[in-house]
Parts: structure tokens; C-alpha cells; sequence
């Protein structure tokens, strides 16, 4: 949730930033690349933007093809893979 980062100090968001940051950087400035956010549950804000809104976005834009990598949660999570693997590429479609 936003507030663990806001209110409790988490350091969790500043390091995802950096280390997709870094991993860009590795990759080249070539790719357009965006940061964004999975797996909120319940009422509380989570950190956004939010992966199923960025997928909408992007379909709007025409964008017809893209690679979404996770950075943090991928080995320990297997729910994590079936709502990128799954349920996102059901949005990415479904948004164009």
C-alpha cells in the first residue's frame, strides 16, 4: 500500500525505481519504457500508476506490441506470473 511508503518510511518504491533505472540504462535508451504498478488488493491506495491502467493507456495510443518485466516478486509469487502471463495480456488484448 502507498501509505507503507508514505507513512512508514518502506523503502520499496524508491528501489524499484532505481533498479529499473539501472536496468534501462543497461538496455539503451532506445525502448520506451514505463514503470508501473500490479497487484493492488482491497480499498487502500497502492502505488501506481496501475499496470492494468497503463495497459489501457497504451492501446489508446495504438501501441500494438510490448514486453511487460517484472522486477520485484518473481520467483516467490506464481500468483504475480498468472496476472501478468494471464490476466494483463487479457487487457493488453482486449485494450489493442
Amino acid at each position: 500500500p502507498q501509505t507503507y511508503v508514505e507513512n512508514a518510511g518502506d523503502p520499496y518504491q524508491k528501489q524499484i525505481e532505481e533498479c529499473v533505472e539501472l536496468v534501462m540504462a543497461a538496455v539503451g535508451a532506445q525502448y520506451e519504457w514505463t514503470l508501473c504498478f500490479q497487484s493492488r488488493v482491497g480499498p487502500v491506495k497502492w502505488l501506481q500508476p496501475y499496470t492494468d491502467e497503463v495497459l489501457r493507456e497504451l492501446g489508446e495510443r495504438g501501441v500494438k506490441n510490448l514486453v511487460v518485466v517484472p522486477i520485484s516478486f518473481v520467483s516467490e509469487h506464481i500468483e504475480t506470473l498468472e496476472e501478468i502471463d494471464l490476466e494483463y495480456r487479457e487487457v493488453a488484448m482486449e485494450s489493442g
